[in-house]
């Protein structure tokens, strides 16, 4: 059944209660049901004011027209005013006509916001999940002395975890309260916030967070409850918070109506890149604990090589590493590092990139690296690409590059040897005569790419840790990215990486050797007599553990990294996607990471200066304004009393009956809106 607006509209939100909300999915289904009945309340009362002011548009019409008759029948009026009759009652005409023609738009407007898919959307949910809601939470509901009150099977749930644990409380001190009666730890009271858990909401949260220092009271299932909870009230809150913002935009002026509704369907969600999040959709090899993390960060899987006139030839780029093991005084494996290169050339083999024909198209597939380089604890910030024939300079280029190697100034038209390529950059600043450093200048008058720019990068290493879209300084939304280079965006989208890991002859590895930070499509073994054998791990997740693995035989990896479907940028100017970014990760700034894979939405909230992330991993899916999906996780309890206190704070400002009838909170006395208040979430 639904409760009728009319009699929720003549009670006092005093006279009802509804404590210990017992189910999480209750919860979840009031919030939508409050909006939703929000939305729809408003758009019919919209609709309602619009009727009313076609009513008085007919009327003011009516008495237009009876003023001209009355005119038209003055006698006297008409011997001696008759050209002034004349224009009056043109006017006075051609002012119905426009007040008709008006009304004929606005009822137009009318029936496209009927139409639309937000008011649709509000009907259904009336029809529907509203009703649903009511109804669950009707059966689970006792009426008792005019109050809604939930049966209380969850604080006998929470007291018989803590008489479980009893024998404990002279450890766990501090952490376990007493809240009406009952016996309820500080990570219980963390995690169940969003089922109703707490033994009334109006439990001070601030001083539980200064008396509970620490975290762990060993009650790993509530913990697990409790953060799914969480999940899903926070996910709510933000539901709630995007619905409202909907809600306000309908709630405008009559002007607003005239405007064309594509306008507002034109907005978008704005996305916002933080270097820290990335990190986490990174395809990582991890060693085992036992390695003193010594860990491969990266590896560049694919080289695109672009011409001016779009001619594109794809090669692979392989890297190839070995591992030097460390034993301990037992001649146990004790760790070890990874290192590039060939001081052990009995265990690798050298490649080089080398003669780069006319059309730019490299003709060999070999690539060398500096002898004994080390990737622990480092970034891969000396591989150096051989591209001979690439000495023709752009003729837009006027002025010297400074600061390349051994202070060298000038290019010397006889130099056929490059370290590194950068194969396009569309802004970049032709009076730059430093080295280059940060390729983030957004050069709107000048667009020509620089296809064939010969650099002696030395002094750089091929170094492009600014070249990826985002600024370690910058605060705003990036909005335009305007910088393009091959060997870290444009790379092939349709690549079939191969990754190449030559490792020494130490024996078998267990199982928890290596960590999976990715998903790898499959995984093909050449052992030493060379036979190939492949493993199909289509199934294996993010964190799975790699079957045990024989180290004396050479790994290709094909298709180990994800594509990135676009990073979206605002740059009318590019329209080209990012198939590959490369960012720095951590304060550390251990690594230079290349990462091919697909981003289809990257989207995070950076509220620390430490460049901290609570685990909130947002996957929201935009339909013009709606959002139709969002799937939050918070398992920090500040963040959750955050998002719940500030949906509180909008819906006392907002006025919202029914929000506080389902929750129980008066909005008499925030400090907000002035008015008193039951719980000091306010």
């Amino acid at each position: 059944m639904l409760f009728d607006i009319n009699q929720l509209e003549g009670m006092k939100l005093k006279d009802f209660t509804i404590t210990n909300l017992n189910s999480d999915v209750v919860e979840v289904q009031n919030k939508l049901t409050i909006n939703s009945m929000d939305i729809y309340m408003n758009m019919n009362e919209l609709i309602r004011q619009s009727q009313a002011f076609k009513i008085n548009i007919e009327n003011i019409n009516m008495n237009l027209i009876m003023k001209a008759q009355q005119i038209n029948n003055l006698q006297e009026f008409q011997q001696n005013q008759l050209n002034v009759n004349q224009e009056f009652t043109d006017k006075f005409t051609q002012q119905a006509n426009q007040n008709l023609i008006f009304m004929n738009e606005f009822e137009d407007h009318l029936t496209r916001i009927q139409n639309s898919e937000l008011f649709q959307a509000s009907q259904l949910l009336m029809n529907t999940e509203l009703q649903n809601s009511y109804q669950i939470l009707l059966n689970k509901t006792i009426v008792y002395d005019n109050n809604f009150i939930i049966q209380d099977d969850l604080n006998n749930k929470i007291s018989d975890k803590v008489k479980e644990h009893q024998e404990r409380l002279d450890v766990i001190g501090p952490c376990v309260h007493k809240i009406n009666n009952d016996y309820v730890t500080h990570s219980e009271i963390t995690g169940f916030a969003s089922e109703g858990s707490i033994i009334g909401l109006s439990a001070s949260i601030a001083v539980l967070q200064t008396q509970c220092i620490a975290m762990d009271v060993g009650i790993a299932a509530a913990q697990s409850t409790a953060t799914a909870a969480a999940a899903t009230g926070a996910a709510n809150s933000g539901l709630i918070s995007t619905l409202q913002s909907q809600v306000v935009k309908l709630e405008g002026d009559s002007a607003m109506l005239t405007s064309d509704m594509a306008t507002v369907k034109s907005e978008q969600t704005t996305i916002k890149v933080d270097a820290a999040q990335v990190a986490s959709d990174l395809k990582k090899f991890k060693l085992a604990q036992g390695f003193a993390d010594a860990s491969l960060q990266g590896q560049i899987t694919d080289l695109q090589v672009e011409k001016a006139d779009k001619e594109t030839t794809y090669t692979k780029l392989e890297v190839d590493a070995y591992f030097v093991a460390q034993t301990d005084t037992n001649n146990q494996l004790n760790g070890g590092i990874l290192q590039l290169g060939s001081s052990k050339a009995d265990q690798i083999t050298t490649y080089s990139i080398s003669d780069v024909d006319s059309k730019l198209a490299l003709k060999s597939d070999k690539v060398y690296v500096d002898n004994g380089f080390n990737l622990y604890g480092s970034q891969l910030s000396a591989l150096k690409i051989r591209a001979d024939n690439v000495d023709v300079m752009n003729d837009t280029q006027n002025t010297n590059i400074t600061n390349l190697q051994n202070g060298q100034t000038t290019l010397n038209n006889g130099m056929t040897t490059a370290f590194s390529r950068l194969q396009v950059i569309d802004n970049l600043n032709t009076q730059q005569s430093n080295s280059i450093v940060s390729l983030t200048n957004d050069n709107t008058t000048n667009k020509t790419d620089i296809s064939t720019l010969k650099i002696d990068t030395t002094a750089l290493k091929a170094k492009c840790t600014e070249i990826e879209g985002i600024n370690t300084v910058q605060t705003t939304d990036i909005v335009a990215l305007k910088t393009r280079c091959t060997d870290i965006e444009t790379l092939n989208t349709t690549q079939d990486s191969i990754i190449e890991i030559h490792t020494g002859n130490f024996g078998q590895i267990n199982d928890n050797f290596t960590d999976v930070w990715g998903r790898l499509d499959k995984i093909e073994t050449t052992d030493l007599e060379g036979v190939t054998r492949r493993l199909d791990l289509l199934d294996v997740n993010v964190g799975d553990m790699m079957p045990t693995v024989d180290f004396n035989n050479k790994w290709r990896m094909n298709e180990a990294v994800p594509k990135i479907a676009a990073l979206e940028t605002d740059n009318t100017t590019n329209k080209t996607n990012i198939a590959n970014l490369t960012t720095r990760v951590n304060e550390q700034d251990q690594t230079n990471l290349t990462f091919g894979g697909k981003i289809t939405t990257l989207q995070t909230d950076n509220t620390k200066q430490n460049n901290d992330i609570f685990n909130i991993n947002n996957n929201v899916i935009t339909i013009g304004n709606s959002v139709t999906a969002i799937n939050t996780r918070v398992t920090n309890l500040e963040t959750f009393v955050y998002l719940f206190s500030s949906v509180i704070q909008q819906q006392c400002q907002n006025k919202s009956l029914f929000y506080f009838l389902l929750f129980a909170i008066n909005c008499s006395g925030c400090n907000n809106c002035g008015k008193q208040s039951r719980t000091p979430l306010h």
